[in-house]
């Protein structure tokens, strides 16, 4: 099962192309990010929200990422 969100927005984080692939009891967060600090307030946020479930991380870490509209 897929999760999707253009972007998780919470704790003063941004993670672009936020996907969260669900397989059981185990959440793969996906997306971009411009720094590792983001991901692991990502993962955090995850593991609040869902304690239950083991959270790992895809998210990519682009320096510069700019969103174009």
């Amino acid at each position: 099962m897929f999760a999707s969100a253009s972007s998780l927005s919470g704790a003063n984080i941004t993670v672009n192309f936020l996907r969260a692939l669900v397989i059981d009891k185990k959440i793969v967060l996906q997306g971009i990010a411009d720094s590792s600090a983001i991901v692991e307030k990502a993962v955090v946020l995850a593991q609040k929200a869902y304690p239950d479930y083991k959270v790992e991380s895809a998210i990519s870490v682009v320096q510069d990422f700019k969103t174009y509209k």
